[in-house]
């Protein structure tokens, strides 16, 4: 018996709806991943930039100088460092280690990641560390500070932080920071470990979101001409 394609008004319409999602999805990631790696080629035509020297007079930061090479000299204020908490290393939890820097020669400060550090066994005992409190000189890259994904209006109070607000901690501490912080580079000498920090841009993370939707909605076409065909048999 020969079968015929039926149309149905209500099946068309979920279909439509259901592929247009799918599409759309699947070129939203593909706008994602062209998006992620503009930013990857961004950061390494930055590293290819002269180092910034923030001890030069009048030297003014913004976003656009993140992940760029940077040097500062100065005092690590080491009466005012605090943990950064919720960091891991290889799967060990832990907090990095965020002090301000006193810069030789200007009155500007910033904050200095400095590296991990264990958090131990009782994690309601912070690890006792020492910090280099001489003249040094720090290289590393820039980099915006941890914020939370929703703005919290909490101030955060003590030695332990679960993100780094610029703004609270100036009126803590009673002088202005540099909007950026430097990550420490792991071939300084002092501080804690570090490793190089590197942007993943996870492209093919997205590529593969995008083939995912793309399918769906192939399989949508589909799935939607077997049932208008068995609709007609199964009325016959």
């Amino acid at each position: 018996m020969l079968k015929r394609f039926k149309f149905s008004f209500v099946l068309t319409i979920l279909v439509s709806i259901a592929i247009t999602l799918f599409v759309s999805l699947g070129f939203w990631q593909l706008d994602r991943a062209d998006e992620k790696q503009f930013i990857a080629d961004s950061i390494q035509n930055r590293n290819l930039l002269e180092t910034i020297n923030l001890n030069l007079a009048n030297q003014t930061l913004d976003e656009q100088m993140a992940f760029r090479n940077v040097v500062a000299e100065g005092v690590l204020l080491h009466q005012d460092f605090f943990f950064l908490d919720n960091k891991l290393n290889k799967g060990r939890p832990g907090y990095h280690i965020i002090v301000p820097m006193k810069l030789k020669a200007t009155n500007q400060y910033v904050l200095i990641d400095q590296g991990w550090v264990y958090q131990g066994k009782d994690r309601r005992v912070l690890p006792k560390i020492s910090i280099n409190s001489n003249d040094v000189i720090v290289h590393g890259k820039l980099k915006r500070p941890s914020v939370p994904p929703i703005k919290l209006d909490q101030e955060q109070t003590g030695k332990l932080q679960l993100f780094i607000n610029i703004e609270q901690l100036q009126e803590k501490l009673g002088y202005t920071l540099l909007p950026l912080i430097i990550m420490q580079s792991p071939d300084d000498d002092f501080g804690f470990k570090r490793k190089e920090i590197k942007f993943n841009n996870n492209k093919g993370m997205h590529l593969g979101y995008a083939i995912q939707w793309f399918a769906f909605a192939f399989f949508s076409i589909i799935i939607y001409t077997y049932l208008s065909y068995r609709r007609e048999k199964d009325e016959q």
